[in-house]
């Protein structure tokens, strides 16, 4: 497992560290860049995306107890880069991220120090993610994005809860602050939370063609039913094409 934490120091800018037994040094994971873009990196937020094997969860925004030289408020971020193999874990930190159980405890761990101006202590880190695993339930593939709330944000950590990810690549769920509705919708996000969003409940994303092939070929049952229910429409045409040209 891979850990990264981002913070400050009272005089120095913000920064990504890794964090490991070996030390502590300036590292920013390939897949934390990726997902910039998606979240307001100031607000509160809650990023789960799965790449080629890798699963990484991003949690940025965390209010702490430090302040900089002007006064202003410390914000810590983390993430975990782990195999798709310990998604439950990855999948209970989330929920607790939502549920605003992270914050205390990540500001217990990240203190003044070190040569960036801030320093990890590696041990209470690591316990974040001590956690029972899930139930591991087929997951409804259905997308969905709505408008940042708590309300919402609970029913989103039930569902992690008692369902595993779906196993596609890229951005699955991704929790934020101002960001549009398009921008979610563009990323195929699977459940997507924002301010900006107009939906106050849970509004569905139709699935785009190569979206509905994929779960197909991935569905053999349902590949076969598909292509009986074509094959007859196809025949009913043909015989609704031919009555008619009989008529003529």
């Amino acid at each position: 497992m891979k850990i990264y934490v981002r913070s400050r120091g009272e005089f120095q800018d913000y920064c990504w560290l890794s964090i490991t037994e070996e030390g502590q040094q300036r590292e920013e994971h390939p897949l934390i860049g990726q997902v910039k873009d998606l979240i307001q990196s100031e607000a509160h937020s809650v990023v789960l995306v799965r790449f080629r094997g890798k699963l990484l969860l991003l949690v940025s925004g965390e209010e702490s107890s430090r302040t900089d030289s002007r006064t202003r408020q410390i914000r810590n971020s983390v993430a975990w880069v782990r195999e798709n193999s310990d998604e439950s874990v990855l999948r209970m930190l989330a929920v607790r991220a939502l549920r605003g159980d992270l914050r205390a405890e990540l500001d217990r761990a990240v203190t003044f120090g070190g040569e960036e101006g801030f320093q990890v202590s590696l041990p209470d880190i690591e316990q974040l993610a001590l956690t029972d695993k899930l139930a591991n339930s087929r997951p409804d593939r259905t997308k969905k994005i709505g408008r940042t709330s708590q309300e919402l944000r609970d029913e989103l950590a039930e569902e992690l809860e008692k369902y595993r990810l779906p196993s596609s690549d890229g951005p699955l769920v991704v929790v934020t602050g101002i960001k549009k509705a398009e921008v979610l919708e563009n990323a195929g996000v699977w459940r997507g939370l924002s301010s900006l969003v107009e939906a106050e409940d849970w509004e569905t994303i139709p699935e785009t063609e190569t979206e509905a092939l994929s779960g197909y070929l991935k569905n053999p049952q349902k590949l076969i039913l598909y292509l009986l229910m074509a094959s007859g429409l196809y025949f009913i045409l043909s015989e609704l094409l031919s009555f008619m040209q009989k008529l003529q």
